[in-house]
């Protein structure tokens, strides 16, 4: 052991692992070393958290050299001491002193605790958090302390460090109390500037948030017309078999889009600025992604149906970015900005209904004509004369799904309705996507021009 030196100590380092107060007193601390490149865990990833086991003696001077012994050694490792929090626990009377400081790594075995024999200070020193990301990523995938470490080795871990497997599988569960507890923080990311618990850079802050928050696509896509009730919050195992996304990770995306969207479903503004703002996310694509989630979900569209399953959530999120452009009142054409764009704008609705007259023979013979005249040369004759056939039916249906928007039932309905009675006739027909594009295109043309539209 490591006899205390005032003058030499500060050209010693150490590296220990995070002492938590769940684990009993001497189990899970790593050896002190005079030279710690003959420390295989001094190789490993630095914790930022340290703990030191004072044995009684006396010998040597007071505690409070021992603390003092303690801030050497962590300056010693290079790190920045600024605003260092010191929290000691004493279990000794005032006229004991020490000769030593002993640092064990898993005292479990009858014959280590017998070695550090009694433990009466703990002393918890702590700076600026490291994160290792590549660790945190399993951990956010759901995997348990083990099988991280598994990965790791695998990875060519323990070779790069000269380490032993349990002293990987100890950095491991350190990192993952860590992560723990800063969850509860990642939970609601605005408390992370006003918290002095953790020193995290700002940097690392929004790393950290970032990664917490991004969801995979196949597992959002699932949830995509479920209700984010308790019920099916702990009926994920599906989920979790269908996509091969652990049951965990699974959980974390649901908490996740549920709360992001409790918390917007009701904001004025623009969805996107809201949820970027709140959840302090530099990806505007991720909020992009969340506000096409909490906009699918406060319209509770059906995603669900056999005809909709070889829809990507991509697809859903392309279509959900393009209603709130041009639907809701985040569109140009609202007068009302100052409303909630997670709603449809209620003044466009209105507007549909009068798309009804269409409807009537007199004016659906003119439209029809314009319509028809302006597709003769993009158009094959054999798509064009069946449309011309099918063109009444084609036409009231176009104006019943956008009559439909104005009740809520049918907005639910929306993407099933449009494959059933829009796309698939057309497919059947042998129609391509830019056939599609072009006839609605007319279409819509021929509606601007015609004055029968007031």
């Amino acid at each position: 052991m490591l006899q205390y030196d005032s003058e030499a100590s500060q050209k010693d380092t150490a590296l220990v692992s995070m002492f938590n107060d769940k684990i009993p007193q001497g189990t899970h601390l790593l050896e002190l070393c005079e030279h710690p490149e003959d420390n295989h865990v001094s190789q490993l990833r630095r914790r930022t958290q340290q703990s030191y086991v004072i044995q009684e003696s006396p010998e040597n001077e007071f505690y409070k050299k021992i603390l003092t012994y303690a801030v050497h050694v962590n300056k010693a490792n290079g790190k920045k001491f600024k605003n260092s929090r010191i929290i000691s626990a004493f279990y000794l009377s005032d006229t004991c002193k020490f000769s030593s400081v002993s640092v064990i790594d898993h005292l479990s075995t009858s014959a280590a605790a017998q070695h550090i024999v009694k433990s009466y200070v703990d002393v918890f020193v702590g700076n600026y958090i490291v994160i290792d990301f590549e660790l945190y990523d399993l951990w956010l995938n759901g995997l348990p302390a083990h099988e991280c470490a598994v990965t790791l080795q695998q990875r060519g871990v323990l070779q790069s460090t000269g380490a032993r497997f349990d002293e990987l599988l100890s950095d491991t569960k350190d990192s993952f109390r860590l992560y723990a507890s800063l969850e509860q923080l990642l939970k609601c990311p605005t408390k992370f500037g006003n918290q002095s618990v953790y020193q995290i850079d700002p940097e690392t802050q929004k790393t950290l948030i970032d990664k917490y928050y991004k969801s995979d696509d196949v597992v959002i896509r699932e949830l995509l017309g479920r209700k984010l009730s308790t019920r099916n919050r702990n009926n994920l195992d599906d989920v979790s078999e269908k996509t091969k996304v652990p049951l965990r990770s699974c959980c974390r995306q649901f908490d996740n889009v549920k709360r992001v969207f409790k918390t917007v479903e009701e904001m004025p503004g623009s969805l996107e600025k809201n949820i970027k703002t709140l959840f302090c996310l530099s990806s505007d694509k991720l909020a992009k992604k969340y506000a096409a989630i909490v906009f699918m979900t406060n319209h509770r569209f059906e995603t669900t149906k056999k005809r909709l399953s070889h829809l990507t959530f991509d697809d859903f999120m392309y279509c959900a970015e393009l209603m709130i452009t041009n639907w809701s009142y985040s569109a140009a054409e609202c007068d009302n900005h100052e409303d909630m764009d997670v709603d449809l704008d209620r003044s466009f609705l209105q507007d549909l209904r009068e798309l009804k007259i269409l409807t009537d023979k007199q004016h659906l013979d003119e439209h029809k004509m314009y319509v028809m005249n302006s597709l003769k040369t993009s158009l094959i004759k054999k798509k064009h004369s069946s449309l011309e056939d099918n063109y009444k039916a084609t036409s009231k249906t176009i104006i019943s799904l956008a009559y439909g928007l104005n009740h809520s039932k049918e907005v639910r309905n929306f993407f099933s309705d449009v494959i059933e009675e829009v796309i698939e006739p057309f497919m059947n027909t042998g129609w391509t996507y830019e056939d599609m594009k072009t006839f609605l295109q007319m279409y819509k043309d021929a509606v601007n021009i015609l004055t029968f539209i007031y």
